[in-house]
């Protein structure tokens, strides 16, 4: 992932920021709904993807508001194939998160 006129699909809030830059290896984040702690723990789990047996947990006390991923990193996986895995989750998550919406404000998804 080196190209630099890539367009920039996230930045991180402040509060983000602060628990990315971190240097414990394990972080309690709390906060009120909203907040983006789930995006900040997607994002963290994916910046260490890179580290050989790797795994990331992420709890959510709503479950069925958690668009969960297993984040597996594959060295054997090209680039390309890499970015693919990530565009598809975000996909899957905004689909998800559209159909949620319309059904509950009585919709059928489309």
């Amino acid at each position: 992932m080196t190209d630099r006129h890539a367009p920039v699909i996230w930045k991180p809030q402040p509060r983000q920021r602060a628990f990315m830059a971190r240097s414990e290896p394990e972080a309690l984040y709390g906060g009120a709904a909203g907040g983006g702690k789930s995006d900040a723990l997607v994002v963290e789990a994916l910046r260490q993807a890179h580290i050989p047996h790797y795994r990331g947990l992420i709890l959510r006390k709503t479950f069925p508001q958690a668009n969960i991923v297993a984040v597996d990193y594959d060295p054997g996986a090209s680039e390309v194939n890499q970015l693919n895995r990530i565009k598809l989750m975000l996909s899957t998550a905004k689909k998800n998160l559209r159909a949620e919406e319309m059904s509950a404000i009585g919709q059928s998804p489309v």
